[in-house]
């Protein structure tokens, strides 16, 4: 059959991305294989361009090209969400180093030994080899894409005759035609495309091929000598000899024939099979009918509704007597996040009725895990390259004896935990929203975090140390942000180093017995060698309280030499800090400026403690003062950044850190340590 060449590419583009799972690395040669990533539909491939980009997106529009994206053939690519770049030396790193799960070359010649020749024409200038030669070495399985002749010229030879890439690498050959695996017996024909038959493949391929098993059974010609053949042909006749004489009557001439000829193969009475096939799904009640056709439905609901099918046909066929084991991979594939949850009900529904039923489901969902008994959780986790560990979350809870919360909390933060690289603990929402921003944000120096999974766990500053039991099991990496929380009433510096934390994850994690702040800065500043470590504002943070107290302390610290988060400023310095930064801070003064009694301005004021020295305005004086101006001059505060603090509305403080590009890196000393041995932590175990 005559193909388009549009078509030609597609049909090879579609049956590539066949060969893909989700998680795959995906390497796209030049040409027909970046269609490929037109056709990965729902599947979570991540295509990568030895040019220096993981994360390649499907081909861009016409007309919105981007002239700064595109791939080692300097065809236009889009970038998908969470997309990286680097240079060329790191992208090859990934290749050589087995980080590549496939690779999808063209070729112009390939042999039935697998070796491959796909650079060079002799007599012709070419650009080079570029990066086949690593690839085809370093990826895990070598796709090679092409059509099947060109210009006539046969390109599946029985040894190649151009100039090889390499020798023996090719895995799989897939053409508009058919597909080829290549096995230590040569090359095995696995399928035949719908645009083609056995007799062209065999006239259009120089080498030796077995014909699979499979295909065996498939042949052609058994079907055009069956039954259904000649039957066919019989009711088309007479169908025929009713149109000839309605043409007769019609045109008055008679017409001597009308002949037509059917030939039933394999390949077209599947088709026919294929495009007749409607499944249809039914549930009656007395109250409805409810109808589901295979064709109404999305792949996921068509998945759940077979896994429940199977699940049930197997549960009513067990032996009492019989192992009964029933397993399920990954069923979270093309499932929305609430079908999953219903998936997983409908499981343990059955397994509650049937003892003698066992059941094992692997996963990468948080939904499925968080919406299973945790007793019922193995964790699978890494040890190195060769060996990995089981972890029983059901012994773990016994062994550990905190039931309740282990319990209570999994399905708030250790669904999302036991997946993860590494684990960030923050206080509260604030936290959350700045570490988010921080590691996130284009061009940070931790760019590094956030391509590792991190999990984000609030603890509220208290209970993150009830975390740590299960942290230690997984053998995971922590790193703890909190507040120190001395007496959050203080006003100055001295004797701030002999008060207690309130803080029991410090207390806990850090101290033992010992909760003065004196001995949390002493260790601070101690060598961090453990997997779970802990940071708290210290001295050079200005003896902060908070993660805000910290930041305005690290923001004024830049035009203003400050001893600690206890020094005070007027409202004139004040407002002239906040020109550079231009922060959401509350006015230092009353809006009103007049018609209110001095007991009000002096409660609005807010003054501190040690500027209270206008208490005989409280006591004698109740009029009505209209001289506002003369009065603010008297008695204007000065304001600490604790006393700041202690006033704004953190969310909108947070936000407005964020929101300014200029003071986001402004790194209070505890946060920037601690990321830095995140990042040093995680980089030191990939």
């Amino acid at each position: 059959m005559e193909m388009d060449k549009n078509l030609v590419r597609e049909v090879i583009a579609k049956r590539v991305a066949q060969e893909f799972h989700d998680g795959y690395v995906v390497n796209l040669g030049i040409g027909l294989p970046t269609l490929v990533a037109n056709y990965v539909g729902d599947m979570d491939v991540i295509f990568q361009s030895e040019n220096g980009c993981i994360g390649v997106g499907p081909a861009p529009e016409k007309g919105k090209e981007d002239p700064y994206l595109v791939n080692a053939g300097a065809g236009f690519i889009t970038a998908a969400k969470g997309a990286m770049f680097f240079d060329s030396a790191y992208s090859f790193g990934i290749i050589r180093g087995g980080h590549v799960d496939a690779t999808v070359l063209g070729a112009l010649e390939v042999d039935e030994k697998g070796n491959l020749a796909n650079w060079m024409i002799p007599g012709k200038k070419v650009p080079g080899m570029g990066g086949a030669m690593d690839l085809v070495v370093g990826a895990k399985k070598v796709i090679v894409a092409m059509e099947h002749t060109s210009n006539g010229a046969i390109k599946i030879l029985k040894e190649c005759k151009l100039p090889l890439t390499a020798v023996g690498v090719v895995d799989l050959i897939i053409t508009e035609k058919a597909v080829f695996e290549v096995t230590d017996k040569g090359l095995v024909l696995k399928e035949i495309t719908p645009y083609s038959s056995l007799e062209d493949i065999r006239a259009t391929t120089e080498a030796d091929f077995i014909v699979s098993d499979e295909l065996k059974n498939k042949i052609a010609n058994d079907l055009a000598e069956s039954e259904i053949d000649s039957s066919f042909q019989n009711e088309t006749q007479k169908i025929l000899s009713d149109l000839k004489d309605s043409l007769d009557n019609v045109s008055k001439n008679e017409i001597e024939a009308l002949e037509a000829k059917f030939h039933f193969n394999e390949k077209n009475l599947l088709n026919l099979i294929k495009d007749s096939l409607l499944i249809n799904y039914s549930h009656s009640t007395d109250e409805f009918l409810f109808s589901l056709t295979e064709e109404s439905q999305g792949l996921g609901i068509s998945n759940l509704i077979y896994m429940s099918l199977q699940i049930d046909r197997f549960s009513r066929t067990i032996q009492p007597n019989t192992v009964n084991l029933f397993v399920i991979e990954e069923p979270e594939a093309h499932m929305h996040i609430q079908m999953q949850k219903v998936l997983v009900s409908y499981i343990e529904t059955i397994f509650s009725k049937q003892k003698n039923l066992q059941g094992i489901i692997t996963t990468h969902s948080t939904e499925i895990v968080k919406n299973v008994d945790v007793n019922d959780i193995k964790v699978i986790r890494s040890e190195n390259n060769f060996m990995n560990r089981i972890v029983d979350l059901h012994q773990f809870i016994v062994n550990n004896g905190d039931k309740k919360f282990y319990e209570t909390f999994f399905k708030l933060n250790f669904a999302d935990l036991i997946f993860s690289d590494a684990v960030i603990f923050y206080e509260g929402d604030a936290e959350r929203m700045y570490f988010e921003s921080l590691i996130n944000r284009k061009h940070s120096k931790y760019s590094n975090l956030a391509r590792q999974y991190l999990s984000y766990c609030q603890c509220g500053g208290d209970y993150a140390n009830k975390y740590f039991p299960l942290l230690n099991e997984l053998r995971m990496t922590a790193c703890v942000f909190t507040d120190i929380d001395y007496d959050k009433e203080r006003e100055e510096l001295e004797g701030i180093e002999s008060d207690k934390s309130s803080n029991t994850t410090l207390n806990s994690l850090l101290l033992a017995d010992n909760k003065e702040v004196a001995g949390i800065y002493q260790q601070q500043s101690q060598d961090r060698e453990k997997n779970i470590e802990i940071f708290t504002q210290t001295g050079r943070d200005g003896y902060a309280r908070t993660l805000e107290d910290a930041l305005l302390y690290k923001m004024i610290s830049l035009t203003e030499e400050i001893e600690s988060v206890f020094e005070k400023f007027n409202k004139s310095e004040w407002d002239k800090f906040n020109e550079s930064f231009e922060l959401t801070l509350p006015n230092i003064t009353s809006g009103k400026e007049c018609s209110m009694k001095r007991e009000e301005i002096y409660n609005r004021l807010d003054i501190s403690k040690e500027n209270r020295k206008i208490d005989y305005l409280r006591d004698n004086h109740t009029e009505e003062y209209a001289e506002y101006e003369e009065f603010k001059e008297t008695c204007e505060p000065k304001r600490s950044i604790r006393d700041i603090v202690s006033i704004i509305d953190k969310t909108n403080f947070m936000y407005s850190i964020i929101f300014k590009d200029k003071v986001i890196e402004v790194l209070p000393n505890y946060i920037e340590e601690g990321l830095t041995w995140l990042n040093n932590k995680i980089t030191s175990t990939i």
